[in-house]
């Protein structure tokens, strides 16, 4: 069904990873009018009017949210050694919490990683590969529950 070289696993992950089949069963369960649904892009794109719209819909006052500051933590990275990011795993397990192992994890990040961001050939090839196996389920999307997923094309 997809070119996933055989994997099984893969090919079951991309099946279970199209939320038209689980938002069809909810709807059918408990009807549209009491599922919401939301986009991380536009959590990202912005977090304040996200926010809002979620207050607006579970009906909470949103003005905590006036000015707030959103602060990124737990950014993805990128490895850049395998090796070396196996070995930091490991000793961050045996050593214990403070400032020493703290040092050593700066560090590690300094050595061993980069912004996530840029895409290499190989990258841009699987994305590529994804938005075609996606496009019909995502195109369902937008026309059962009205959502706009443009920015998964």
């Amino acid at each position: 069904k997809y070119n996933v070289q055989g994997s099984m696993i893969l090919a079951n992950a991309i099946e279970h990873s199209k939320y038209i089949n689980y938002l069809r069963k909810w709807r059918d369960s408990i009807g549209e009018e009491n599922i919401a649904i939301f986009l991380f892009e536009d959590l990202i794109k912005n977090p304040e009017i996200f926010m809002k719209e979620v207050c607006e819909y579970i009906g909470i006052d949103a003005s905590y949210y006036d000015g707030y500051t959103f602060e990124v933590s737990n950014r993805s990275f990128k490895v850049r050694s395998q090796s070396l990011h196996r070995m930091k795993r490991i000793c961050s397990e045996l050593l214990p919490d403070g400032k020493y192992k703290r040092s050593i994890s700066q560090l590690y990040k300094v050595i061993n990683t980069g912004y996530a961001g840029k895409k290499n050939r190989e990258d841009l090839k699987t994305i590529k590969e994804l938005k075609s196996i996606f496009s019909e389920s995502n195109q369902m999307l937008q026309d059962e529950f009205c959502i706009d997923v443009t920015c998964w094309s």
